[in-house]
Protein backbone atom coordinates (compact mmCIF):
# COMPACT_ATOMS: atom_id res chain seq x y z
CA UNK A 1 0.00 0.00 0.00
CA UNK A 2 2.90 2.34 0.77
CA UNK A 3 4.07 2.16 -2.85
CA UNK A 4 0.65 3.20 -4.16
CA UNK A 5 0.44 6.05 -1.68
CA UNK A 6 3.97 7.23 -2.53
CA UNK A 7 3.26 7.20 -6.29
CA UNK A 8 0.01 9.15 -5.76
CA UNK A 9 1.76 11.73 -3.56
CA UNK A 10 4.65 12.08 -6.01
CA UNK A 11 2.21 12.50 -8.92
CA UNK A 12 0.28 15.23 -7.11
CA UNK A 13 3.51 17.11 -6.28
CA UNK A 14 4.64 17.00 -9.93
CA UNK A 15 1.16 18.02 -11.11
CA UNK A 16 1.15 20.97 -8.70
CA UNK A 17 4.54 22.11 -9.96
CA UNK A 18 3.33 21.84 -13.57
CA UNK A 19 0.25 23.93 -12.77
CA UNK A 20 2.31 26.68 -11.24
CA UNK A 21 4.49 26.84 -14.34
CA UNK A 22 1.49 26.79 -16.71
CA UNK A 23 -0.27 29.65 -14.89
CA UNK A 24 2.96 31.64 -14.77
CA UNK A 25 3.54 31.08 -18.49
CA UNK A 26 0.22 32.74 -19.28
CA UNK A 27 0.70 35.40 -16.59
CA UNK A 28 -2.69 34.88 -14.96
CA UNK A 29 -4.45 32.96 -12.22
CA UNK A 30 -7.08 30.25 -12.38
CA UNK A 31 -10.67 30.90 -11.24
CA UNK A 32 -14.16 29.41 -11.45
CA UNK A 33 -14.27 30.21 -15.20
CA UNK A 34 -11.28 27.86 -15.61
CA UNK A 35 -13.66 24.90 -15.29
CA UNK A 36 -16.13 25.37 -18.09
CA UNK A 37 -17.30 22.44 -20.16
CA UNK A 38 -18.13 18.76 -20.14
CA UNK A 39 -15.36 16.57 -18.73
CA UNK A 40 -15.13 12.78 -18.93
CA UNK A 41 -14.11 11.64 -15.46
CA UNK A 42 -12.99 8.12 -14.57
CA UNK A 43 -13.11 7.31 -10.85
CA UNK A 44 -10.78 4.57 -9.69
CA UNK A 45 -10.70 3.13 -6.22
CA UNK A 46 -7.18 2.60 -5.00
CA UNK A 47 -6.06 -0.96 -4.28
CA UNK A 48 -7.41 -2.33 -1.05
CA UNK A 49 -4.96 -3.86 1.42
CA UNK A 50 -3.96 -7.29 0.13
CA UNK A 51 -5.42 -6.63 -3.35
CA UNK A 52 -3.09 -6.25 -6.36
CA UNK A 53 -5.36 -3.80 -8.24
CA UNK A 54 -8.45 -1.65 -7.76
CA UNK A 55 -11.63 -3.70 -7.54
CA UNK A 56 -13.90 -1.40 -9.56
CA UNK A 57 -14.23 1.94 -11.25
CA UNK A 58 -16.93 4.39 -12.41
CA UNK A 59 -17.33 6.52 -15.53
CA UNK A 60 -19.08 9.86 -15.20
CA UNK A 61 -19.58 13.10 -17.10
CA UNK A 62 -19.03 16.24 -15.06
CA UNK A 63 -20.44 19.48 -16.44
CA UNK A 64 -18.80 22.61 -15.05
CA UNK A 65 -20.65 25.80 -15.93
CA UNK A 66 -17.79 28.28 -15.44
CA UNK A 67 -19.75 30.05 -12.71
CA UNK A 68 -18.96 27.89 -9.68
CA UNK A 69 -21.69 25.29 -10.31
CA UNK A 70 -21.36 21.72 -11.56
CA UNK A 71 -23.45 18.61 -12.10
CA UNK A 72 -22.62 14.97 -12.65
CA UNK A 73 -24.11 12.12 -14.70
CA UNK A 74 -23.07 8.56 -13.91
CA UNK A 75 -22.58 6.56 -17.12
CA UNK A 76 -21.51 3.18 -15.80
CA UNK A 77 -19.15 1.11 -13.72
CA UNK A 78 -16.86 -1.89 -13.89
CA UNK A 79 -17.37 -4.14 -10.88
CA UNK A 80 -16.34 -7.65 -9.82
CA UNK A 81 -18.85 -10.33 -10.83
CA UNK A 82 -19.77 -13.30 -8.63
CA UNK A 83 -17.64 -15.66 -10.77
CA UNK A 84 -14.50 -13.50 -10.36
CA UNK A 85 -14.73 -11.86 -13.80
CA UNK A 86 -15.50 -8.18 -14.46
CA UNK A 87 -18.99 -6.89 -15.11
CA UNK A 88 -19.87 -3.57 -16.74
CA UNK A 89 -23.02 -1.90 -15.43
CA UNK A 90 -24.85 0.99 -17.02
CA UNK A 91 -25.94 3.90 -14.88
CA UNK A 92 -27.92 7.08 -15.31
CA UNK A 93 -27.70 8.80 -11.95
CA UNK A 94 -28.11 12.53 -12.50
CA UNK A 95 -27.19 14.63 -9.50
CA UNK A 96 -28.52 18.09 -8.86
CA UNK A 97 -26.23 21.05 -9.19
CA UNK A 98 -23.63 21.70 -6.57
CA UNK A 99 -20.81 24.20 -6.39
CA UNK A 100 -17.03 24.32 -6.69
CA UNK A 101 -14.13 26.65 -6.03
CA UNK A 102 -10.93 27.09 -8.03
CA UNK A 103 -8.00 28.70 -6.23
CA UNK A 104 -5.60 31.00 -8.14
CA UNK A 105 -2.96 28.21 -8.13
CA UNK A 106 -5.31 25.69 -9.82
CA UNK A 107 -6.41 23.78 -6.71
CA UNK A 108 -10.05 22.66 -6.93
CA UNK A 109 -12.67 22.01 -4.25
CA UNK A 110 -15.88 20.26 -5.33
CA UNK A 111 -18.54 20.91 -2.71
CA UNK A 112 -21.29 18.56 -1.61
CA UNK A 113 -24.90 19.73 -1.36
CA UNK A 114 -24.35 20.61 2.32
CA UNK A 115 -21.41 22.91 1.42
CA UNK A 116 -18.67 20.61 2.72
CA UNK A 117 -15.71 19.79 0.47
CA UNK A 118 -16.33 16.35 -1.05
CA UNK A 119 -13.48 16.22 -3.59
CA UNK A 120 -10.10 17.96 -3.74
CA UNK A 121 -8.22 18.33 -6.98
CA UNK A 122 -5.80 20.27 -9.08
CA UNK A 123 -5.74 21.42 -12.70
CA UNK A 124 -2.85 19.68 -14.44
CA UNK A 125 -3.31 20.96 -18.01
CA UNK A 126 -4.89 24.10 -19.34
CA UNK A 127 -5.00 26.39 -22.33
CA UNK A 128 -5.89 29.99 -22.93
CA UNK A 129 -9.39 30.35 -24.50
CA UNK A 130 -10.78 33.82 -25.17
CA UNK A 131 -8.45 35.28 -22.54
CA UNK A 132 -9.40 32.72 -19.84
CA UNK A 133 -7.14 29.95 -18.57
CA UNK A 134 -9.38 26.85 -19.05
CA UNK A 135 -8.61 23.42 -17.63
CA UNK A 136 -8.25 20.67 -20.21
CA UNK A 137 -7.32 18.06 -17.57
CA UNK A 138 -7.59 17.78 -13.81
CA UNK A 139 -7.07 15.14 -11.13
CA UNK A 140 -9.21 14.82 -8.02
CA UNK A 141 -9.68 12.58 -5.00
CA UNK A 142 -12.64 12.08 -2.70
CA UNK A 143 -12.10 12.99 0.95
CA UNK A 144 -14.25 10.07 2.09
CA UNK A 145 -13.36 6.43 1.39
CA UNK A 146 -15.65 4.34 -0.80
CA UNK A 147 -18.70 3.26 1.20
CA UNK A 148 -18.38 -0.36 0.00
CA UNK A 149 -14.64 -1.02 -0.13
CA UNK A 150 -13.21 1.63 2.20
CA UNK A 151 -10.63 2.50 -0.49
CA UNK A 152 -9.60 6.02 -1.52
CA UNK A 153 -11.37 7.20 -4.70
CA UNK A 154 -9.51 9.35 -7.18
CA UNK A 155 -9.68 10.07 -10.86
CA UNK A 156 -8.81 12.19 -13.84
CA UNK A 157 -11.10 14.44 -15.81
CA UNK A 158 -10.45 15.47 -19.41
CA UNK A 159 -12.27 18.21 -21.30
CA UNK A 160 -14.56 16.78 -23.97
CA UNK A 161 -16.62 19.82 -24.97
CA UNK A 162 -15.96 23.40 -23.90
CA UNK A 163 -19.15 25.28 -23.05
CA UNK A 164 -20.00 28.63 -24.56
CA UNK A 165 -17.33 28.41 -27.23
CA UNK A 166 -19.44 27.13 -30.14
CA UNK A 167 -17.14 24.13 -30.51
Amino acid sequence: MRGTSYRWTRSVVFAAAAVLFVGAAYGQDFGEASLNGVYAFVIENQAEPGMPAPTHGRWVLVSFHGDGTWELTWLGSNVPAADGSREARAGALGLTRSSYRVMPNGAIELLAADGSVAWDGIIVRSELRDGVLVATEYVAYNRLPDDVTGALRMGRGTLQKPLGSGQ
